[in-house]
């Protein structure tokens, strides 16, 4: 039978092939107009522990038993909807797709009558791909990737859990203790209604390893790494106030 998600998913695998790094945002889940309920995740390498159970690793991570959609595209990323409805919950993803990583936000509604959990939706970030672990090569002082953000605001109000998109803007420069990373999200609205939000920013965060992170709080933290053998790629998840998603971007 003819697959016309076929080359989508084709390309979903060959990101996951080398993939050995996975970030993980803490699973939210609600009810209604319920606060959220926060599950904490770690993550170590290509493994992430959620709550005191569950491990999460590149391989993992599927398209298989989902409808996919191109949605929209960027320079070197994908734009693309997931959509599966199971015995236990019905899936959304929106993700952006590059050549050696992923990053999504996803929200699984959970259907099952004999599930206690049942009308609860679980929001949840991530990124995936094959992080270099060294800082990226600057040709002079500074350099710059240029890509997308994608989120959900867990804010009470008629527009809970949809997606936001919104710009990416990453910026590396040399300072005189090292390597510093700048991340600014602009044009931030929801999709459909076009509702904006206000941008968001992360400002003079250290680079180390490959990475970067700022963590003021659960709910004020951001975390991203640079992914491909010469580090043409920077993806990860971040959570701001209500808001909460992924993101990406591409080497200019």
């Amino acid at each position: 039978m003819h697959d016309p998600d076929a080359p989508l998913r084709e390309a979903f695998g060959l990101i996951l092939a080398d993939a050995n790094s996975v970030l993980y945002g803490d699973l939210l889940n609600y009810l209604g107009n319920s606060d959220a309920e926060r599950i904490p995740t770690r993550c170590r390498g290509d493994t992430c522990s959620i709550g005191f159970i569950r491990y999460s690793d590149p391989a993992r991570f599927s398209v298989e038993n989902l409808d996919l959609t191109l949605v929209g595209t960027r320079p070197g990323i994908r734009i693309v909807r997931e959509d599966a409805s199971f015995e236990w919950a019905d899936v959304e993803v929106y993700g952006g797709w590059m050549e050696y990583a992923f990053f999504a936000t996803q929200t699984d509604l959970f259907t099952n009558s004999a599930d206690p959990n049942r009308g609860y939706t679980r929001v949840k970030a991530y990124a995936v791909g094959e992080a270099s672990g060294v800082n990226p090569i600057l040709p002079g002082t500074s350099a710059q990737w240029s890509g997308v953000m994608l989120g959900r605001d867990l804010a009470v109000g008629s527009d809970r859990g949809q997606v936001l998109q919104g710009d990416a803007t990453i910026h590396v420069e040399f300072v005189p203790t090292g390597m510093e990373a700048d991340v600014l999200f602009s044009g931030i609205a929801v999709l459909g209604s076009g509702a904006a939000r206000p941008d968001m920013e992360w400002r003079d965060m250290a680079v180390e390893d490959g990475g970067f992170e700022r963590h003021e709080s659960p709910s004020e933290r951001i975390r991203g790494r640079f992914y491909g053998p010469d580090q043409q790629e920077v993806g990860g998840i971040f959570e701001q106030g209500t808001i909460t998603g992924g993101f990406g971007g591409v080497r200019q």
